[in-house]
């Protein structure tokens, strides 16, 4: 005879338990006249995190669940207070605690159960009414995510999150790229100050968020073993590079006998101020003289199409142009993408992917199914 499992029961109340590497909520709250409301939910936290967290969102959401049958109401959450726990219930990079503020400042004080679509598109037309779609859509892209876990959490009705009409975005121009003379053009055409930022961009890849504000000891440049150690990136990583030769000698020449203090100075000789990573524009001005001035001489030397690209170029040409360069040269993607730091295998394939057909057109003929040559071998017998 089968022994039946006995069932553990546990005591009245909500109690923290773990489930699928997440900690839940559990139980019933009673209410003051015997009544009993039970809770079945998730607190948006891994199982990884202390369970005292898990036990003060259990205290909160009991309060919750008392104010709600009191005041016929659901529970009164404001906005800013969601994008604080959804911040906290994750390992939030940079860009989500800037993404969350900025949306914060707008709808802090609005209940989350209360925002609509028209609430939404207000704040696209009084914040982005100057912004591209994608600089659009990754705010809105946190506004959705911050919404969806107000509704696992219970304060949004289920279902009721409102429609967020996502910006269209065009397809991006994916030559946005220059050819090694025009780098080499644009580099002796920059202010003096402005040179080795760029021979470090052209052959590292980097961002210019990951380089501006280095000091001199995240560099090696022992010849021969060229490197430069960055700090978080913008994709939360963090690691060395090698450098170019080329770019190692600009920096030894850069650096001279400086042995600490900011790799890189203004042209008034100051280390460049941080922006607190929420603007550019640190090397606007010297850059737009530089590639004006190599505008004029592509310009003059018969190269008009080329004239007009080298004035569209910004400094996150560089980075692209790094990645077509790997590409073209035979390197693979997953290389390319080591080498660069990018993340997500479908948007470089998306964006780089048409610049080594060759190398997909050699891989083909090189498959082992050489039939051909068996069938001649046989015919000869």
């Amino acid at each position: 005879m089968v022994k039946r499992k006995e069932r553990t029961r546990r005591t009245k109340g909500l109690h923290v338990v773990e489930r699928d590497g997440h900690w839940h909520i559990h139980g019933s709250v009673t209410l003051h006249d015997g009544r009993t409301i039970r809770v079945r939910r998730s607190t948006g936290l891994c199982s990884s995190r202390p369970k005292e967290e898990a036990e003060h969102i259990k205290a909160r959401i009991e309060a919750e669940v008392r104010e709600s049958v009191l005041t016929g109401k659901g529970p009164s959450v404001v906005f800013s207070r969601a994008a604080l726990e959804w911040l906290k219930s994750k390992s939030p990079k940079p860009t989500d605690i800037q993404n969350a503020t900025k949306l914060g400042n707008f709808f802090g004080s609005l209940r989350v159960d209360q925002i609509t679509s028209t609430d939404v598109l207000n704040y696209i037309n009084k914040d982005h009414a100057t912004n591209k779609p994608s600089t659009i859509k990754r705010y809105l892209n946190t506004l959705k995510a911050i919404l969806r876990y107000a509704e696992r959490m219970g304060w949004i009705e289920k279902g009721k999150v409102p429609h967020i009409e996502m910006p269209r975005i065009e397809p991006a121009e994916t030559n946005k790229w220059l050819y090694p003379h025009e780098i080499k053009l644009l580099y002796d055409c920059a202010a003096h100050h402005l040179k080795p930022l760029i021979a470090v961009y052209a052959t590292t890849g980097c961002r210019v968020s990951e380089i501006i504000h280095l000091e001199v000891r995240n560099f090696i440049l022992a010849p021969g073993r060229e490197r430069v150690i960055l700090g978080v990136t913008k994709n939360g990583s963090q690691y060395s590079k090698a450098l170019h030769p080329w770019a190692g000698q600009v920096m030894r020449d850069w650096l001279g006998s400086r042995q600490k203090g900011a790799a890189f100075l203004t042209q008034k000789g100051q280390p460049y101020e941080s922006h607190g990573g929420k603007f550019g524009g640190h090397i606007k001005t010297s850059f737009k003289t530089a590639k004006t001035k190599a505008a004029e001489i592509l310009k003059e030397d018969g190269h008009t199409d080329r004239a007009v690209v080298m004035l569209k170029v910004t400094p996150h040409w560089l980075r692209h142009s790094f990645a077509s360069f790997l590409l073209q040269s035979g390197a693979d993607v997953k290389t390319a993408m080591e080498a660069g730091g990018w993340k997500s295998v479908q948007l470089f394939v998306k964006t780089y992917g048409h610049l080594a057909p060759n190398a997909a057109e050699e891989a083909a003929r090189k498959l082992p199914l050489d039939f051909a040559d068996e069938k001649s071998k046989r015919a000869s017998k």
